[in-house]
């Protein structure tokens, strides 16, 4: 995983590469967990792992590739310490700082350049899906003679193929209270229906 964000946010093509310039914010790397902390008292510890963190950002600003910068504390319940250093840098040296040890990560949060606007995501087009509906009319004590059958293909315009059989579903129950369906229940009939999206 890249250790910098935030820098593909912004078109630097119309500055040239010397002139590239960018505000960033560096994170110090926490300190990896030894034998001699873990022996450390509580206090000690997180005492000795403030002045790992600042050494770290010494390392980075010993580099003079960073400038107009201010050291910044974390402050929390278990005392505070500074891990981040904010300032100006040039473009073309946030990776080579970036791959210091001592740098858990970069955030570029401004650049001479031009934002890159971010594209809102498209919406979802309706299409056209084509729904088999197959109603039956089964008439109880009938073994022989025509059954009352009818399939339909349907063409409904939805954003999925689910929705596209809901809305099919959605006609064969209003179809029900139709004219073939009442004369199906007064011949002791029953009224069965099933859908089938077509592709």
């Amino acid at each position: 995983m890249s250790k910098v964000e935030g820098l593909k946010n912004w078109d630097l093509t119309g500055v040239p590469e010397q002139q590239q310039v960018a505000e960033v914010l560096i994170i110090a790397a926490y300190p990896g967990i030894t034998d001699e902390l873990l022996d450390k008292k509580p206090a000690e510890r997180l005492q000795a792992i403030a002045q790992q963190m600042q050494a770290g950002l010494n390392t980075v600003l010993q580099t003079g590739k960073l400038s107009n910068w201010q050291l910044l504390k974390n402050s929390n319940r278990r005392g505070s310490r500074f891990d981040r250093v904010r300032g100006e840098m040039k473009v073309a040296d946030i990776l080579a700082i970036a791959q210091l040890e001592v740098v858990a990560g970069i955030q570029v949060e401004h650049t001479n350049g031009e934002r890159i606007k971010e594209k809102a995501p498209r919406k979802p087009k309706r299409r056209y899906y084509c729904v088999k509906t197959t109603v039956a009319i089964q008439v109880e004590g009938q073994a022989k003679g025509m059954q009352g059958v009818e399939e339909r293909y349907i063409l409904f315009k939805a954003y999925t193929e689910n929705e596209a059989v809901a809305k099919a579903k959605e006609q064969l129950r209003r179809m029900k209270n139709t004219t073939s369906t009442q004369r199906a229940n007064s011949c002791g009939g029953r009224w069965k229906a099933s859908t089938t999206c077509m592709k």
